[in-house]
């Protein structure tokens, strides 16, 4: 007499990819961008892998279905966030290599302070040049406005060089 013992085999999903430095900003890796070692990986609850110096990591022996991707935040350095799409769920099919790469972004900031320079000498003398409320900053194509001491802020700025300029509404009669 024969017996017989079915069984299926399910095929493993290796999730790999490159987690970067976004330098360019557009969510892609590219030639502009700097891989970045180091960094942990997280695909569901407890698996995980460490990115290698040029950023690679891989984490094998995955079943099919979907899972949620993050990079552990104790890793990612200082003055760094995570790009767009992170954390995020990442469907795996069977049998397959998926490969995601995640981009981190260099927290860049460009900040100032807005007052009249009444004595010419470029800086600000807090005693007798305060700082200008309510005047608009222009970034590129952003705008802000400067808060009561003067102050104003750009962040998440991609690398590069920025022309800042003031909106000429907001000043003081006289002021250039």
């Amino acid at each position: 007499e024969t017996a017989q013992a079915p069984f299926g085999l399910v095929g493993e999903v290796e999730l790999s990819g490159v987690i970067f430095n976004d330098v360019d900003f557009d969510g892609r890796f590219s030639a502009a961008d700097v891989p970045m070692g180091q960094q942990r990986v997280m695909v569901g609850d407890h698996l995980g892998a460490f990115s290698d110096p040029v950023g690679r990591y891989r984490v094998p022996g995955l079943s099919a279905g979907t899972y949620p991707l993050r990079v552990e935040p104790a890793f990612v350095p200082p003055g760094f966030s995570l790009g767009p799409g992170i954390p995020r769920e990442v469907e795996l099919p069977e049998a397959r290599r998926v490969q995601v790469d995640i981009p981190l972004r260099a927290a860049r900031t460009v900040t100032g302070i807005v007052f009249l320079d009444r004595n010419g000498n470029g800086r600000q003398d807090p005693r007798d040049e305060p700082g200008l409320e309510r005047v608009g900053v222009l970034l590129d194509g952003q705008r802000t406005v400067t808060g009561p001491d003067g102050l104003y802020v750009f962040r998440d700025l991609p690398a590069g060089i920025f022309r800042v300029r003031l909106e000429r509404s907001g000043l003081p009669e006289g002021a250039a």
